[in-house]
């Protein structure tokens, strides 16, 4: 099992506060209050693990995957994974937003409010 690690260059101050995957419309649902930037391992194409906050989370499951282009000359959208993750075997799951923006390739997260 290969992880392919998406880290977030520090210091460059691009990180907009507010997210919600697309230019303030809601994503399946979910309204994303506040973003914050994270460090996103990817297994087959799909987040595995990310830091926040400086804290380890392992994704549990997939609730919703982004959809894929209609077709391939079809302009990059921002890709949005609903998950459910945690930091530990003892710590309850709870659910998350991943965004990432394909110009960037930065990954952003926000608690899933639903």
């Amino acid at each position: 099992m290969a992880l392919t690690r998406h880290r977030q260059q520090a210091g460059d101050g691009e990180y907009p506060s507010e997210w919600d995957c697309g230019s303030g419309r809601q994503v399946s649902g979910v309204s994303a209050v506040r973003s914050e930037p994270a460090d996103v391992w990817l297994n087959d194409g799909r987040p595995a693990r990310f830091v926040w906050r400086g804290r380890l989370y392992t994704v549990l499951s997939v609730i919703e995957r982004p959809p894929e282009p209609a077709s391939p000359g079809q302009p990059a959208a921002e890709r949005c994974w609903r998950v459910t993750a945690s930091p530990g075997k003892s710590v309850p799951a709870d659910a998350y937003q991943l965004c990432q923006d394909p110009g960037s390739g930065r990954w952003l997260l926000s608690r899933d409010s639903r």
